[in-house]
C-alpha cells in the first residue's frame, strides 16, 4: 500500500493475524478496536471468520505535512509502524467522525474533513509514530523546517534580547546541542549568530532610512545602546555607523544625477 491504513472493527469478536518480516502475530479484536497498517512493507493478513471494518486511508504526504508543521521534523524522520490491535477511544472517535462527515455531505464538509485529518495526524504522531530526532541532531544540522523557524524567530525578535533557553525550546534541544547545531549550521554560536543578524538589521535600516537617528537604529536592532552598535560596526565593518550611513548616502543617486533616457520613437 502507498498509504497508511486505519481499520475500525465493527464486530463482536474474532481472531485477526498479521505476518510481517516472516512471522505471524495473532490477536483477538472487539467492536471499536483499531488496527494501523503501515505503508510500503510486505505484509499479509488473516482472520478466523467474517468481519466488518471501516477502512481509512491516510497519505504519506498528509502525515509529513503535519509532522513538519507541528513537530519541526523532516519527512524521512517519521515512521508509523504496524499496530495490530489498539483500544484507542480518541482514534476510534476521529475515524467515526470522518466517516459520518463523508456520508452526511453537509455544508462545510471540506473544512471539517481537513480539520479532522489534521487532528488524526497529530494523534498518530503523538502516540504511535517514531520521530527520529537524534539522527538529525547527530548529523550536525537543522531540518528545513527548523532552519526556517529559527531564522524567522530571530528576525521577528531582533529588537529584544534573545536567550539561549528560548532557542533551545524552539529547537527542542538541550543548550549544549543548540550550541553545537548552530556552529554546524551557521558557523557560529547562537550568541554570535544573533549578533551578526543585529548587525545586518542595523545596516539594512540605515540604508532604507538614512535620516533615522542612530540611537533609534540601535534600539530597533536589539543593541543595548548606540555605543554597543558602534563597537560591533567597528569590529565587523571597520567603520562607524555614521561613516556607513555617509557612504550609503554617497552611493545613492539623486534625481538630478540620473540621466534621462532618450524617448522611444513609435514605429
Amino acid at each position: 500500500m502507498e498509504d497508511y491504513t486505519i481499520a475500525l472493527f465493527h464486530c463482536s469478536g474474532g481472531a485477526v493475524g498479521n505476518m510481517a518480516h516472516g512471522q505471524w502475530e495473532d490477536t483477538q479484536v472487539q467492536s471499536g478496536n483499531v488496527t494501523i497498517m503501515t505503508r510500503g512493507e510486505d505484509t499479509r493478513w488473516r482472520w478466523s471468520g467474517p468481519i466488518k471494518v471501516t477502512h481509512l486511508y491516510l497519505t504519506h504526504a498528509a502525515l509529513n505535512e503535519v509532522a513538519a508543521s507541528a513537530f519541526a521534523t523532516d519527512k524521512e524522520c517519521v515512521r508509523l509502524p504496524n499496530v495490530l490491535h489498539t483500544d484507542d477511544a480518541m482514534l476510534r472517535r476521529i475515524v467515526q467522525m470522518l466517516y459520518n462527515e463523508l456520508c452526511a455531505d453537509m455544508i462545510g464538509v471540506d473544512l471539517l474533513l481537513e480539520t479532522l485529518q489534521t487532528q488524526l495526524c497529530v494523534h498518530l504522531l503523538r502516540r504511535y509514530a517514531t520521530i527520529d530526532m537524534e539522527r538529525r541532531i547527530a548529523s550536525g544540522g537543522l531540518s528545513r523546517v527548523q532552519r526556517r523557524d529559527i531564522v524567522a524567530f530571530i528576525r521577528e525578535n531582533i529588537h529584544r534580547k534573545i536567550t539561549l533557553p528560548e532557542l533551545s525550546r524552539l529547537l527542542r534541544m538541550s543548550a549544549s546541542q543548540t550550541i553545537r547545531t548552530f556552529r554546524s549550521e551557521f558557523g557560529a554560536t547562537p550568541h554570535a549568530y544573533v549578533l551578526q543578524q543585529r548587525f545586518e538589521h542595523a545596516k539594512e535600516m540605515i540604508r532604507r532610512m538614512p535620516d533615522a537617528p542612530l540611537k533609534m537604529v540601535a534600539i530597533d536592532s536589539g543593541f543595548s545602546d548606540q555605543s554597543h552598535m558602534t563597537r560591533v560596526f567597528q569590529r565587523m565593518l571597520h567603520q562607524s555607523p555614521g561613516g556607513y550611513r555617509a557612504d550609503c548616502r554617497r552611493k545613492t543617486p539623486t534625481i538630478a544625477s540620473i540621466t534621462a533616457l532618450e524617448p522611444i520613437e513609435e514605429a
